[in-house]
């Protein structure tokens, strides 16, 4: 993919494994992560703001759709993936989040995602600041 800033990502899973190989596969392509098994240390990472989270639904102590409307209420901007065997896309909208990968995914199709979804908020990013800049002008 294309050339972009390293984006910090939050990967939340209560899977170690998939937690591992999404965190190794993530980082061995030049992204930043911090890992939480569950929601309430998803909530306290959540506050380091990174540039996106990835989130399961099913998390061992709370819901993953909770977790994402509480971040969103604490005024988190950045992208909200779900990956998830199973979940609502309804719910998913509803609770803050961006875009649902249903599990099991390939781990092509996982990177590229990412990838897509980073690149398009770098973009925005910087259409953002172009737009302040011809506002001072």
């Amino acid at each position: 993919m294309g050339t972009f800033n390293m984006k910090k990502i939050l990967l939340i899973d209560s899977d170690e494994r998939s937690r591992f190989q999404n965190r190794m596969i993530l980082q061995a392509n030049g992204y930043e992560i911090e890992t939480a098994e569950n929601g309430k240390k998803s909530i306290k990472k959540a506050a380091l703001n990174p540039d996106m989270i990835l989130i399961d639904i099913f998390l061992s102590d709370v819901d993953g759709y909770e977790v994402i409307k509480f971040i969103r209420e604490q005024g988190f901007k950045g992208l909200v993936i779900v990956c998830s065997l199973e979940a609502d896309i309804t719910e998913i909208l509803d609770a803050g989040g961006d875009y649902f990968i249903k599990a099991p995914f390939t781990l092509d199709h996982f990177l590229r995602t990412v990838n897509y979804f980073s690149e398009l908020q770098e973009v925005t990013e910087r259409m953002e600041e172009r737009l302040e800049l011809s506002k001072i002008y």
